[in-house]
């Protein structure tokens, strides 16, 4: 509530209107200065009349948004505000806790007891605790070495999620070292973060709130975009923006039906894409190279015969039909082969099997073909106990491991080292779209219609010297969503989905920037501006940049002036180049002169495409020609421009990708200011 305070111009005002009104209604009474009646019937009653006469202002004053919103902030404007906005059931946002990835650096190699509780300071008043949800061991072997140059071990590293110990921007924070921590091992040195610590939101202004509202009064259910908006903010304080992608929308895949014959292409709906604004943070994946993993999806879409040779004659095709025909709830039933190995096919997933008969360790009896009705005119097997045909939801490809389901952002590090022999460690950096060489890896996006959600199926693929008879472990450290497995677990919960659709919870697609800005400073400045301080201040520019604008050179140049008065000339060119992490796991390179975009188109902008074609590193996998020409130089590279621009907008349609389903990303390492003479 809010207090009342009574000043002498509050008790003028009461005095002069009680002084006019009785006069006016006891016209024989004396009520001048000094009078009895003055003292006694005005002057005694004043003090009362004003603070009900303010009360009563204060009190209308709170009734209106749009008075309140011209108010100080302070806590009766809050409370007003709060008590106003529940009528339509909107509360304030209470603000996030920021996350990160720390490593933690040991002397020795033991196992490791951590409690949610402990604490790590980065500074005396800002500490983090164990992003889980109680007290987990790292055992000696999680423990990476590292070596120097005479290849003995120097310390033990590995890395674990820490969050805020409370909510606020304070907490976001750039790469450095912790100053200290509660002791948890003997053997703790130190702990780290190699990059920046993000995601701390403060508890919503009455600005922020208000201009959330005319959005926010709506329907409450996940049925429309406005009210899928508004349920998820509301519920997620992290969630900065969303976008509902839907039936008929040209990004929505999921929904789409191909017909490989007549090559009909048609939206069926029913399902919902709902793309989610969250912060980054870093996690780590472990897996033994060639192994068998359970899809993401838990499509069970496998189906394996170790006795066959689907591959022999006569051979197994794509489009083939098997027919299971019994060991199946719904058997006999048909299905349509989409890939082939030795002992391994796999079906089109729209039409997968019921179950997974090898968790249950049972057989099915199974014919292949493409003569109806029974379809067995290249392979008739009889399913025994030991022996058949066996339905899964598994995975297992050569050379490869498969992420669990989650966004997967930019991969910051592989890392390979043997399971008989730990000390064997390779790190490979170099990233590629096609078959990876040595040093080189790939990710392959095995189902782009579910990239960036709980149902992404992604495969991280190293090159071929690394067989599977001798075992390599895998460890992946990339970017991914804080808080996405909240978001999606309450999409698809029971009580919140619509009853008619099928909704996904997706992170944006996201498109790294690479920026390097060569400056002078004005004349007559008397500092020179600080480059780190530049970098993580353009950082935040270019990440919270508002998307429905377009981000371009000049708006970065622009801002990095406003920022820093005593940058004088920015010297041309600046670098800006940028990377699309497609769906289908490939990487589209991009430089730009002017608006950072996907989809270049001379004269309306001046990107092109880096890596459509040879000799670049790591060439798309259907390469475009001329893709990489400058249109500027004549009227022939303009034609060839034109061609290959518009064989790239039809690749990046194909993975339902847009302008509005992008988000900027980088980093202040990613971002080099150079001061020139």
């Amino acid at each position: 509530m809010a207090t009342i305070t009574v000043d002498a111009q509050d008790l003028s005002e009461a005095d002069a209107f009680l002084t006019a009104y009785l006069a006016e209604k006891v016209p024989d009474a004396d009520f001048s200065q000094g009078s009895v009646m003055r003292d006694f019937v005005i002057t005694s009653i004043a003090y009362i009349f004003a603070f009900l006469e303010k009360e009563v202002k204060t009190s209308r004053s709170q009734q209106s948004l749009l008075t309140l919103s011209t108010q100080s902030d302070d806590q009766s404007v809050q409370d007003a505000v709060n008590a106003l906005l529940s009528n339509w059931f909107l509360t304030r946002n209470t603000g996030t806790r920021a996350r990160l990835t720390a490593t933690l650096h040991f002397s020795a190699a033991a196992d490791v007891a951590i409690t949610p509780t402990t604490r790590f300071f980065r500074t005396a008043d800002l500490a983090y605790v164990p992003d889980a949800p109680s007290s987990f061991v790292i055992t000696a072997l999680q423990l990476t070495p590292t070596y120097n140059s005479n290849n003995v071990v120097t310390e033990y590293t590995t890395t674990i999620n820490l969050i805020a110990k409370d909510i606020g921007t304070a907490y976001n924070l750039p790469a450095g070292k912790f100053i200290q921590a509660d002791q948890f091992s003997p053997f703790f040195t130190y702990a780290e973060n190699q990059s920046v610590i993000g995601g701390g939101k403060d508890i919503e202004s009455t600005a922020e709130l208000l201009a959330r509202a005319p959005t926010a009064i709506t329907v409450r259910n996940l049925v429309n975009a406005r009210s899928i908006d508004t349920v998820l903010r509301e519920e997620f304080a992290n969630i900065a923006r969303t976008l509902s992608i839907g039936f008929g929308d040209p990004e929505m895949l999921r929904d789409l039906a191909n017909e490989s014959v007549t090559r009909l292409r048609m939206h069926v709906g029913g399902f919902t894409d709902i793309y989610a604004q969250l912060p980054l943070t870093e996690v780590v994946e472990t897996g033994l190279v060639g192994g068998v993993f359970t899809r993401p999806d838990n499509v069970i879409a496998v189906f394996k015969d170790s006795a066959a040779n689907f591959l022999g004659a006569p051979a197994i095709l794509p489009g083939d039909i098997l027919r299971v025909t019994t060991g199946l709830p719904d058997a006999p039933r048909e299905y349509i082969v989409d890939t082939v190995a030795a002992t391994v096919l796999t079906v089109n997933v729209r039409a997968a099997f019921s179950e997974p008969t090898d968790e249950a360790g049972t057989y099915v009896s199974y014919t292949i073909g493409n003569v109806a009705p029974n379809y067995s005119d290249k392979r008739a097997v009889t399913a025994t106990l030991l022996s058949g045909g066996q339905t899964s939801r598994t995975i297992q490809t050569p050379y490869c491991i498969t992420l669990s389901g989650r966004p997967h952002y930019r991969i910051r590090q592989v890392e390979l080292y043997k399971t008989t022999s730990p000390a064997t460690i390779e790190v490979l950096t170099s990233r590629v779209n096609n078959v990876p060489a040595a040093g080189q890896y790939r990710v392959v996006g095995l189902v782009p219609a579910n990239a960036q959600s709980d149902y992404a199926v992604d495969q991280v693929e190293i090159d071929a010297t690394h067989l599977t008879t001798d075992p390599w472990e895998m460890r992946v450290t990339y970017d991914t969503l804080a808080g996405y497995e909240d978001v999606q677990a309450f999409v698809v919960d029971p009580f919140e989905r619509v009853l008619a659709s099928n909704p996904l919870v997706k992170g944006y697609t996201p498109v790294y920037l690479t920026i390097s800005v060569a400056y002078r400073t004005r004349i007559g400045a008397t500092t020179v501006p600080d480059n780190d301080a530049m970098s993580k201040s353009l950082a935040t520019f270019i990440n919270t940049f508002n998307l429905t604008n377009a981000l371009d050179l000049t708006a970065i140049q622009q801002n990095v002036r406003d920022t820093f008065p005593d940058i004088g000339v920015i010297v041309s060119p600046t670098i800006l180049a940028y990377n699309l992490y497609a769906p289908d796991g490939q990487v589209y390179s991009f430089s730009t002169k002017d608006i950072v975009t996907v989809y270049p188109s001379y004269p309306a902008n001046n990107a092109h495409l880096t890596n459509g074609t040879a000799p670049a590193v790591s060439v798309i996998r259907t390469p475009i020609n001329n893709a990489d020409l400058d249109p500027t130089l004549n009227t022939t590279s303009e034609t060839l421009f034109a061609a290959a621009n518009v064989e790239l907008k039809n690749q990046l349609t194909s993975l339902g990708l847009s302008d509005r389903t992008l988000i900027y990303v980088t980093t202040a390492d990613d971002i080099t200011f150079t001061l020139v003479s």
